[in-house]
């Protein structure tokens, strides 16, 4: 059965979420998904997509949810708290047993999720079943690990309120609230069974184990391979563990066994829409032949609209809501400044369904000019007369070949767009093939240097771990026509694009690969676009390639609005 959306919670604090109904008969026994936080949550959306799934068909209902402030729920990350997050687990078990009339509820939580499921169900009893999927044995763990992430400066500084930590800022006081949380130390069990799911790259951890039995909870363990790389990868590397949905889909089973006397009725909601802030409504909308899922952030009732809509496109293979949650933020803000908004999943990424012919997502696919056009024409059905398309990385680079197509948009914003990609190309092998050049070129230059020679004759400099060098990039000299060729034809893309009668903008931050590709393959590529042209480029000092740092996003965002409201006032 499709899944379908759902808002519910507090009305200050309204979750986003999705109820996966399984086919009847089924077990009368729900499934509460909590997810990981910050970047981990990226990574993991796929899998636990695909976990809710797979124990739909397996007989359970099943709740996934966004914790407040974070994902596609309500609220801003300057606003967040552990209590909140905590609050949120209860709600998403209280509305899985609303939908379904569900009396057995167990909780599946993986890493920082399943710290608070356990948590949150040994506050309010009630849970029958507990998945902990690589849990923090604490919330002191937690916070140790995002300051390690943040490079030392994850905590905040002094006057400072927010800690920011892989592109995701926490509050200083949430980061002293983390110390309230402690597995170890719960006083009673948080579900009759528990099952703890290890990360395969560490050792359990026999002591929370030991607490938790302490409690009288029946304790499981699993240490199937598959997390370490979940946790620790890419977004776009990422492979579902199936081994681990296996181990979880079996346990579940074998704890709540079919129940086919229980005939609970689906109470689906077919339109909802929620006040994500007093000035901005949020709906949740399917559109085109390829039947793409989507959020539209529009002005609330009353307020200005203008007749311009926006169209987020996906930041390679992470969902909607953009690296950082970015997507989210520049959407609700201009939707507060009167534009329409519609953040949206290519096939195959998020909640959109895998494209005809099935296969793994990836960006730079020769389909993805189509799914554009299917969400402009959709905009334009909502009301918009002109339509701009909006995207960071390979959303960028598909926004800049929507203009070179013909699409019927008004405007383009690219951040750090590669433009020597092209449609196809292999995200992995590119980027390798991007860093050789680079470092080839540059022992290249090294080996043209008299200095250089007279280190290496005089015995100064290590003759193994030069040949070493130069053998490894043998095979980036050999491609160095091509990277020449890929860098003009971007150049005569930039060309076309400045011809074009569509206004575009591209920003790239300082140093970014792509810019650095372009200034070293065609050195006076850049220079030589006209002065007068409809493209306008611009260079954001200080930035990495997805603007981690908060600051950055700030910037990039007085840049993009400027941009937007200059040429569609």
């Amino acid at each position: 059965m499709t899944p379908w959306p759902v808002y519910f919670g507090a009305p200050a604090e309204r979750l986003f979420g999705w109820v996966h109904a399984p086919e009847a008969p089924h077990r009368g026994t729900g499934v509460v998904l909590c997810p990981p936080v910050g970047y981990e949550h990226l990574c993991s959306y796929t899998t636990l997509r695909q976990l809710a799934e797979e124990l739909a068909a397996d007989g359970f209902y099943v709740l996934r949810f966004d914790y407040p402030c974070t994902g596609d729920s309500a609220g801003a990350c300057d606003r967040v708290s552990v209590a909140s997050w905590l609050s949120g687990v209860r709600a998403a078990v209280d509305e899985l047993r609303r939908v379904a009339s569900l009396e057995r509820i167990a909780v599946v939580g993986l890493r920082m999720g399943a710290t608070l499921a356990a948590t949150a169900a040994a506050r309010w009893p009630g849970i029958d079943g507990l998945v902990l999927w690589a849990p923090f044995r604490s919330g002191r763990a937690f916070r140790r690990e995002l300051i390690a992430l943040g490079g030392g400066g994850g905590a905040p500084g002094s006057g400072e309120s927010l800690a920011e930590a892989g592109g995701f800022a926490y509050p200083a006081a949430m980061l002293e609230e983390f110390a309230s949380i402690d597995l170890t130390a719960l006083e009673r069990a948080p579900a009759p069974a528990v099952l703890i799911v290890w990360r395969d790259d560490l050792k359990p951890d026999a002591k929370l184990t030991g607490a938790l039995a302490a409690t009288g909870a029946v304790v499981d363990e699993e240490q199937p391979a598959g997390t370490a790389q979940l946790v620790r990868g890419v977004s776009y590397e990422v492979d579902v563990p199936d081994a681990v949905l296996g181990r979880i889909r079996r346990w579940l089973r074998s704890r709540f066994p079919d129940r086919t006397d229980v005939r609970a009725p689906v109470r689906g909601i077919d339109s909802p829409c929620c006040m994500v802030r007093p000035d901005v409504v949020e709906t949740p909308v399917r559109f085109g032949a390829e039947g793409l899922f989507g959020i539209m952030s529009e002005p609330a009732s009353g307020r200005r609209q203008r007749d311009t809509a926006l169209a987020f496109l996906n930041t390679g293979v992470d969902h909607r809501i953009g690296t950082s949650r970015m997507s989210v933020t520049l959407a609700r803000n201009w939707a507060a400044l009167g534009y329409r908004v519609l953040r949206f999943d290519l096939a195959g990424i998020g909640d959109s369904p895998a494209p005809a012919g099935g296969g793994k997502a990836a960006p730079y696919s020769p389909n993805d000019i189509d799914q554009v056009r299917s969400a402009v024409t959709f905009v334009h059905h909502r009301g918009a007369e002109r339509a701009v398309v909006v995207g960071l990385c390979s959303g960028g680079h598909t926004a800049m070949r929507a203009v070179l197509h013909g699409l019927p948009v008004t405007g383009a914003c690219a951040m750090n767009p590669q433009l020597y990609w092209r449609t196809g190309d292999s995200l992995r092998l590119q980027l390798e093939s991007n860093d050789l050049l680079l470092e080839g070129r540059r022992v290249r230059q090294s080996a043209r240097s008299r200095k250089k020679w007279v280190r290496l004759l005089t015995g100064r400099i290590d003759v193994k771990a030069t040949c070493r060098v130069l053998l490894r990039h043998a095979r980036a000299w050999s491609r160095d026509r091509d990277a020449v060729r890929r860098a003009r034809e971007a150049v005569a893309d930039m060309r076309a694009l400045g011809a074009a009668p569509v206004p575009s903008f591209v920003v790239f931050s300082e140093g970014d690969p792509g810019l650095r590709y372009l200034h070293t393959f065609a050195p006076r590529g850049i220079e030589s676009l006209p002065a007068r042209s409809s493209l306008r480029i611009a260079e954001l000092p200080g930035a990495d390639h997805t603007f981690t740092a908060r600051h950055s996003r700030d910037s990039l965002e007085t840049l993009l609005t400027e941009y937007l409201t200059a040429v569609h006032p």
